[in-house]
């Protein structure tokens, strides 16, 4: 015979047990939920510390010639006129082999970097090296503004090599560009300074690096070159699947349209899509490791000596602060958090969870076996 007041026991401590496992499910479940908020928001966090500038990228230099008579000279040789070429789209001439190839006679009208640079030298903690003016690898060329038609170049610092100041002598008037490493000449911020004849500039550039994840909720982008690489390449797809031919201020001029009609098209498009920063944001977002750059003891000054008109010179610092965002809460500490919660009120882990998967299989299993027997009795 039962004994009732055992079996009063045993029903309130079922009952005790059933109300502690739904109060556990449910704070489980509550924590959870509070768990993948918080992993949705993407909480970051940012280190902070200071380093040598020789160890990341410097900013990019940049000059635009605003002397406009090699571009004329140049075209009078193909018995081409300014009007001719901007306004009539008439990219090439029969005069010669030279002029007859729209990109040879693009390269000869914009011309190369020596031909407005004087010298270019840059000063290290020990010694002074000039640059080879002449090495491609340290100037790319970069289209701004089509009303101009300047020559525009940005100088590629030497990586991995301490710069404590850069002299660059020019052979003409200019306009010189400082921007953040690997941005866009045309949509991202940039300082722009005018030398012209008779004057020099003297200045330090002071600059913050930060790598960050995105841009206020914003994406951004990682480029192997630079954001104006990765326009370029958008922008030519575009046009070539458009009109089959590009306008010669293209990166790649091996297609450059020799009807003025599809030149007219191709250059409206090129012109109305570099410079469209909706259009940039979208397709090439801005870079997600940037330097936000300062001018200090800016100094414009004229000089009537030759060996400082038309001088640039920079200091650079030595260190710099660099901040870089990470994720504060990631996938793994998610799962982490989770399963403290599931382990800690539940006792349940992965290894008692496939110990349970395998029951359910044996049990399903074994429930199948019977319905096949009972099925092969009838």
């Amino acid at each position: 015979m039962r004994n009732p007041k055992r079996q009063k026991l045993r029903i309130v401590r079922t009952f005790i047990s059933f109300l502690l496992t739904i109060t556990c499910w449910a704070y489980v479940l509550y924590q959870t939920d509070k768990c993948i908020k918080k992993y949705r928001k993407y909480p970051k966090s940012t280190d902070i510390s200071i380093a040598k500038a020789s160890k990341h990228a410097y900013p990019d230099l940049s000059f635009c010639d605003s002397d406009f008579s090699h571009f004329e000279n140049g075209l009078n040789e193909c018995n081409l006129t300014k009007t001719e070429y901007k306004s009539q789209y008439n990219w090439y001439s029969n005069v010669s082999e030279e002029c007859k190839d729209p990109k040879k006679l693009y390269l000869k009208i914009t011309g190369k970097p020596s031909d407005f640079i004087r010298k270019i030298d840059i000063k290290g903690s020990k010694n002074v090296t000039a640059l080879n003016l002449d090495d491609q690898e340290l100037f790319e060329k970069k289209a701004f503004d089509a009303s101009l038609f300047s020559r525009c170049f940005s100088l590629k610092l030497p990586k991995n090599i301490e710069i404590t100041e850069i002299s660059i002598a020019f052979k003409v008037s200019v306009y010189i560009f400082i921007q953040s490493s690997k941005s866009s000449l045309n949509v991202d911020k940039s300082f722009m300074m005018p030398l012209s004849d008779k004057s020099y500039i003297r200045t330090s550039i002071l600059y913050d690096i930060f790598q960050v994840l995105d841009l206020d909720g914003q994406p951004c982008g990682e480029y192997e070159n630079s954001r104006d690489d990765c326009l370029e390449s958008e922008i030519t797809k575009i046009v070539m699947e458009n009109v089959g031919c590009t306008s010669p201020y293209h990166t790649n001029q091996s297609n450059i349209c020799t009807d003025p009609e599809k030149g007219k098209i191709a250059q409206f498009i090129y012109f109305t899509t570099f410079g469209n920063k909706s259009f940039a944001s979208i397709v090439c977002p801005k870079t997600c490791k940037f330097q936000v750059i300062s001018l200090s003891n800016y100094e414009k000054k004229t000089s009537h000596f030759n060996f400082l008109s038309k001088t640039l010179k920079i200091k650079f610092e030595e260190f710099i602060k660099v901040s870089t965002s990470s994720p504060s809460y990631t996938f793994l500490e998610l799962m982490a958090e989770v399963g403290g919660y599931v382990g800690l009120f539940l006792g349940v882990s992965i290894n008692q969870t496939i110990d349970l998967l395998a029951k359910l299989a044996m049990i399903m299993h074994s429930f199948y076996m019977k319905i096949q027997v009972k099925y092969f009795l009838k």
